[in-house]
């Protein structure tokens, strides 16, 4: 889901007044400002030109996109960037998928800074979209996990129950246009478990709409997602391993700017923030592990 923050510098000048003359004297509310006549209203832009109080500066917009897995994380990111930075504005795009953004003629998404799941992301935007990044960092690693709802806890605990006939359906990711099915492709394909269990895949764009499923109970009997999804629903996800080293690296989790944004200091800013070990305990209560650790 989106989440715009609106322009409030119309606000900031009646502010600086009250903390001018001091608490109690003046408020100026956007309700008492419609009512001021004109000459009042001259008479209050001239005590702001005094006071040396103008509008309050607001950054440009930054648009910061990723796909759905990363949302809940991504969404205490920018409250806490811009509880740090108030005049920042940040829309965060993490409902679509990086397979719907591609580039259509005449069409270009709107995007300042990108999230991606390993390098599969950008260079499947790159591809299909003609979209650059640059400044790619790497900000932390994330595992994969394979998970089952409640009723198959006492069924499955390693990846050899996944062929027995208790299993009968299995959600794993689109390999061709979804990061969680091409690296849980990759790793399956390393034990040789991919074409074997190929007839039970239900294949979905996202992670976390494959563990939603799972939560419900009832659709899915195992699955396969980034640990970020791995604790949502309440508990009725249960995490039965994570994906060893080995097997499915964990993938790095990269923050790239658009090469023709339009806000390149507001996205290096960004990207600085995250990119910060004060992000760090974020990331952490997420399950996303530290870069290179």
């Amino acid at each position: 889901m989106c989440h715009d923050h609106p322009d409030d510098s119309g606000d900031g000048r009646f502010a600086c007044l009250q903390e001018a003359w001091g608490e109690g004297i003046l408020v100026v509310t956007q309700r008492t400002r419609r009512a001021v006549p004109r000459s009042a209203g001259l008479l209050l832009f001239s005590l702001l030109a005094l006071t040396g109080c103008g509008p309050r500066e607001v950054s440009p917009r930054l648009t910061v996109r990723g796909e759905p897995s990363l949302d809940a994380l991504f969404a205490e990111v920018v409250d806490a960037y811009t509880k740090k930075y108030p005049e920042a504005q940040v829309v965060s795009k993490f409902s679509c998928p990086p397979c719907v953004l591609y580039r259509k003629e005449g069409q270009h998404p709107e995007l300042d800074v990108f999230v991606s799941m390993g390098d599969f992301e950008t260079e499947l935007l790159r591809k299909h979209g003609r979209l650059r990044f640059r400044d790619l960092t790497p900000v932390g690693r994330i595992p994969m996990s394979l998970v089952v709802p409640e009723r198959m806890a006492d069924k499955v605990h390693t990846l050899s129950d996944l062929h027995t006939n208790a299993v009968a359906k299995i959600g794993v990711g689109d390999p061709d246009n979804a990061a969680v099915g091409h690296y849980a492709k990759q790793g399956l394909d390393k034990a040789g478990l991919w074409t074997e269990l190929k007839s039970r895949f239900v294949h979905k764009r996202s992670g976390c709409e494959i563990a939603k499923l799972v939560g419900l109970g009832r659709d899915l009997d195992a699955a396969i997602v980034f640990s970020v999804c791995a604790g949502e629903d309440g508990g009725k996800v249960k995490e039965v391993l994570q994906f060893s080293e080995d097997l499915i690296p964990p993938v790095p989790l990269i923050v790239g700017i658009a090469t023709d944004t339009q806000n390149p200091e507001e996205s290096r800013r960004f990207l600085g923030f995250v990119a910060s070990a004060e992000v760090q305990p974020l990331f952490r209560q997420h399950r996303v592990l530290l870069p290179g650790k």
